[in-house]
């Protein structure tokens, strides 16, 4: 039975059925067409607002200041003489347009930057470009972003300042060696030895034979030589660190110079893509002996060999340094003594690889006798085993004691010889 409407609701309910689907089409439209422009302005491309310069006596900064959060990708350009393009190193910031109004930096005649460019490489990259007056390294250059990621900074680390803490370091080394004393440890009762595991924290070093880590090994070995030194009379001996933290470098010489240290020794595990070698082989600060010392001082200063030359320049005027001299006579009698003793021990000859000479940076900065130490290949089975086990780790830091003890005997008889 059809349902009948009275007469005057009917034309009522015609009339609004008629109208209610144009204007729900309409609202539809309406929201839809707000939410376009909020997705719209979401996706609108960043823009640039300023690019500013500054300088410190360590580095200048380019800062990109931009509206909202980028990515980005940076390359570094080799410069090409034909064309006459210098060294370059871009930026392509991705969604981004181009402001006409943008402030370009100044840039002061004294700064490695020549100049900066900005171009729009397509309708979504923004290319920003700094031309460099003299070719750098990655090392030399850092990129970050600011925490609100609204600004890129570009920091170029200042090389005439680099030069000159070269330079200062020289002149303190070669103006060291009037004061013998200080250098040579003098007679004092006290012997302080202050010790380096190698790497830690997020540097894990060499890794090798099952996955055992070069940064263990040296913080084990170094913390069974302290205690080895520590219980003898007349010695004290400091670790750099204790844990498996990270130090740079730099920091680990510091710590030596801080605590009048009469001797430096930097612990290591050598490692080499042929795990058969084997070997102990004992380095003192010069330039490198050969090939192979190059590429441990490579390792050792996370860098590479082509670079090696660089630092060698630091060592110029130091080959005469007293510092140096008495450091070849420490390697000497530490690496003498660990070859006869562990030899003795284990009754089998071991590898000896000898003294060599490399431009080691965690001795560069320290102000005494110093050494550094491959104990033993961590990438052999046989001599990664060994470096974990307790007994030879008591083998070796018994042997290294001697040397040192044989050392300051010398020293001091010297010493008392050439007193007036």
């Amino acid at each position: 039975m059809n349902k009948r409407y009275p007469l005057t609701i009917k034309p009522y309910f015609i009339i609004g059925r008629y109208i209610a689907t144009p204007v729900l089409i309409v609202l539809v439209v309406f929201f839809s067409t707000l939410t376009g422009y909020a997705e719209a302005s979401k996706k609108s491309p960043n823009r640039i607002k300023n690019i500013t310069y500054t300088h410190t006596v360590k580095n200048e900064e380019i800062t990109i200041l931009l509206e909202k959060e980028i990515s980005y990708q940076a390359c570094f350009l080799d410069h090409n003489p034909k064309q006459k393009l210098p060294y370059r190193l871009y930026l392509d910031l991705h969604d981004t347009t181009l402001d006409t109004k943008v402030n370009k930096a100044d840039i002061p005649s004294s700064s490695a930057i020549k100049r900066i460019r900005i171009a729009q490489k397509n309708n979504t990259t923004t290319r920003v470009v700094l031309d460099i007056k003299n070719k750098i390294f990655r090392e030399d250059y850092k990129i970050i972003q600011s925490k609100n990621q609204k600004a890129i900074i570009i920091e170029i680390e200042n090389k005439k300042a680099k030069q000159n803490d070269k330079a200062r370091l020289v002149k303190e080394l070669v103006l060291s060696e009037k004061h013998p004393q200080k250098i040579l440890g003098g007679t004092s009762d006290l012997c302080t030895v202050v010790i380096d595991p190698g790497h830690g924290g997020k540097d894990p070093g060499a890794t090798g034979y099952q996955k055992t880590r070069e940064k263990d090994v040296c913080l084990s070995l170094g913390l069974k030589l302290q205690e080895h030194i520590n219980s003898k009379k007349g010695y004290k001996a400091i670790l750099t660190r204790n844990s498996d933290i990270f130090l740079s470098l730099d920091e680990r010489g510091i710590i030596a110079n801080k605590n009048n240290a009469d001797i430096f020794i930097s612990l290591h595990a050598n490692s080499h893509e042929n795990t058969k070698i084997t070997g102990i082989e004992t380095y003192y600060l010069s330039f490198a002996s050969d090939e192979e010392a190059r590429k441990v001082a490579a390792r050792e200063n996370f860098t590479t060999t082509s670079k090696i030359s660089d630092l060698e320049m630091i060592f110029f005027d130091l080959l005469q340094n007293n510092k140096i001299n008495q450091s070849s006579i420490l390697a000497g009698y530490v690496h003498n003594a660990m070859v006869n003793k562990i030899s003795d021990k284990y009754h089998e000859k071991i590898r000896n690889l000898g003294i060599k000479h490399a431009p080691m940076r965690v001795l560069i900065n320290t102000e005494m006798p110093c050494i550094l130490i491959e104990t033993a290949f961590i990438s052999n089975p046989k001599e990664a085993k060994k470096l974990k086990s307790l007994a030879f780790q008591n083998t070796l830091s018994a042997s290294i004691f001697n040397g040192i003890e044989n050392f300051k005997s010398a020293r001091e008889t010297a010493f008392n010889k050439t007193a007036p």
